[in-house]
């Protein structure tokens, strides 16, 4: 469980780096549609989203290397304190302190999962993950996803990119279970390549990382990404306990700490999403 926290904790750093750089980028290039290639064709000629691109992959890596160790509802909570690294970088690239808002939000946000973590204490199920088990949740996580897509659409920032960003946790909390059964198989790696998990990962997660950049398109960084942020660990817990049996800690007061972690972890997105919409849709300013 140590080299789960630890990688887990690194990964959020590389995360939340790869999110303030791509961040940046995106704002730098013109505005395109909604899974639009040409984004990534303007992005990939942008240095500073290739950087934040090798800080995506070490992200990625140390992910992978703490889902091999925990539980997925152990390892995605973790990622939330990326928010706190985020804050930070963001702050120092744009030559200024962090605002009180962020750090407040960025603050109940950690404390919420720390403490949903200590009532809850996951621990591992399986890592052989069936289609027909699969097929219910992943089905039903999709459809969630495109509705957000649909009314992310319709609506106005800062609204379009809380609701892309929504779309994008549960894209990621799926892909998540998926890494975990990878991770279990790469032993053998033929058997990995002749299964569907790898490629259901592929298809989802490219469809989470190609809708991240539409995300960071819609304007200011604080409530998409904490958005994003608390809803990939939500995910990431219930289909861990649906899908790969992980079990959870929650007799006696253990499920009204829960409860009132999340309500805490909720509280943190609504004061970064109120600073978003007091700041306005607008990128954050280079140095």
């Amino acid at each position: 469980m140590i080299i789960a926290v630890g990688a887990g904790l690194a990964s959020a750093f590389f995360y939340a780096l790869c999110s303030v750089l791509q961040h940046r980028a995106a704002g730098q290039v013109p505005v395109r549609g909604t899974f639009s290639p040409a984004l990534m064709l303007d992005l990939v000629r942008h240095p500073v989203w290739l950087l934040g691109t090798v800080s995506d992959g070490a992200g990625l890596s140390m992910q992978a290397l703490a889902l091999g160790f925990g539980p997925v509802a152990l390892v995605q909570p973790l990622l939330v304190t990326g928010l706190l690294f985020a804050v930070v970088l963001t702050a120092t690239l744009a030559h200024r302190r962090p605002h009180g808002s962020e750090a407040a939000g960025a603050v109940l946000c950690v404390a919420g999962v720390a403490a949903f973590l200590f009532a809850a204490q996951p621990a591992n199920g399986v890592s052989v993950l069936s289609w027909r088990h699969a097929l219910a949740p992943g089905v039903a996580g999709l459809l969630a996803a495109a509705v957000c897509v649909l009314a992310a659409r319709i609506l106005r920032p800062p609204l379009t990119g809380v609701l892309l960003a929504t779309a994008t946790g549960i894209l990621f909390g799926l892909s998540a279970a998926l890494v975990k059964v990878c991770v279990a198989e790469l032993p053998d790696v033929l058997a990995l390549l002749t299964t569907w998990p790898l490629y259901a990962l592929i298809a989802i997660g490219g469809a989470g990382y190609l809708l991240s950049q539409n995300t960071f398109q819609t304007g200011s960084l604080a409530a998409p990404l904490a958005t994003l942020t608390v809803v990939d660990p939500v995910v990431s817990i219930a289909v861990g306990a649906a899908v790969l049996h992980e079990s959870l800690t929650l007799d006696g007061i253990e499920p009204y700490v829960a409860g009132v972690a999340l309500v805490v972890m909720t509280a943190g997105v609504v004061v970064l999403a109120r600073h978003a919409a007091a700041v306005g849709a607008t990128p954050t300013p280079g140095p």
